[in-house]
């Protein structure tokens, strides 16, 4: 799986989304996660650019194991609709503005 799958999986929750705020602990998730999409997306860029860059690539590796490691942690948060929806805003938000 890609790591833009790794990190951009999604589970269809159909609860109301607005009843609880979101815990602290998914509060750093999802603020770790903007971090890393942001490094993420540079790191691409660099690689559409010059695909042979060694270093480039090693650092796409690196942000692919973050995501890997963080995956488990994710699918618990997906299951609150409210986090869902501000992980994806994130990943919509980061990626329209990188195209």
């Amino acid at each position: 799986m890609s790591l833009a799958g790794v990190m951009a999986t999604t589970v269809s929750v159909s609860a109301d989304a607005t009843r609880n705020p979101l815990r602290p602990q998914q509060k750093e998730f999802l603020a770790d996660y903007e971090e890393w999409l942001r490094e993420f997306h540079k790191y691409i860029k660099r690689k559409n650019i010059n695909t042979s860059d060694i270093n480039n690539n090693k650092e796409l590796m690196r942000l692919t194991e973050v995501a890997e490691n963080r995956k488990e942690e994710l699918a618990l948060h997906m299951k609150d609709p409210l986090f869902e929806r501000h992980f994806n805003n994130i990943t919509k938000n980061i990626t329209y503005e990188i195209t």
